[in-house]
């Protein structure tokens, strides 16, 4: 199941060209992993949005500090194809939030060098605090610290 989830990871991470895209997901769409009765988050609907925000970073072996310092800045990801799945290209870092029915998954990486700044994929549904599984400086842009997930702040 990890395997899958790191292709899939893959995929929106860099894209790929397969013919005609995806149309996105249309508003209302349930994720129904973690939005429902008896789910982690309840009876409520589910975000289009959600706010993506990391610290307690610390500098890779490839961390550039001009574009390290945006890093810590809070990133609005949205809702795309899939109802569990949010993602933002902000120019500089990709970022990928996947819940599925075993794990959460959040990748944050260099889109230039796809060096990775937080990488975590876990076997815990729907995580809203998520620790870095990066431990090391060395192959990564960052590594250590945390991210928190809060639901809403998009238009």
């Amino acid at each position: 199941m990890i395997q899958k989830i790191t292709i899939l990871l893959f995929i929106l991470t860099i894209g790929c060209d397969m013919g005609t895209p995806l149309p996105p997901n249309p508003p209302g769409v349930p994720c129904l992993f973690c939005f429902g009765v008896g789910k982690t988050f309840g009876v409520a609907p589910t975000p289009k949005y959600v706010t993506i925000t990391l610290t307690g970073l610390n500098p890779g072996e490839f961390f550039d500090p001009t574009d390290g310092a945006t890093l810590l800045t809070p990133r609005l990801l949205i809702q795309t194809i899939d109802p569990c799945a949010y993602n933002i290209d902000d120019g500089v870092f990709a970022w990928d939030l996947i819940w599925t029915n075993t794990v959460t998954a959040l990748i944050v990486q260099d889109i230039a060098t796809g060096f990775r700044a937080f990488e975590t994929v876990i076997g815990d549904v729907c995580l809203i605090s998520i620790e870095n599984q990066l431990e090391v400086p060395g192959g990564n842009y960052a590594f250590d610290g945390d991210a928190t997930v809060v639901f809403g702040g998009g238009p």
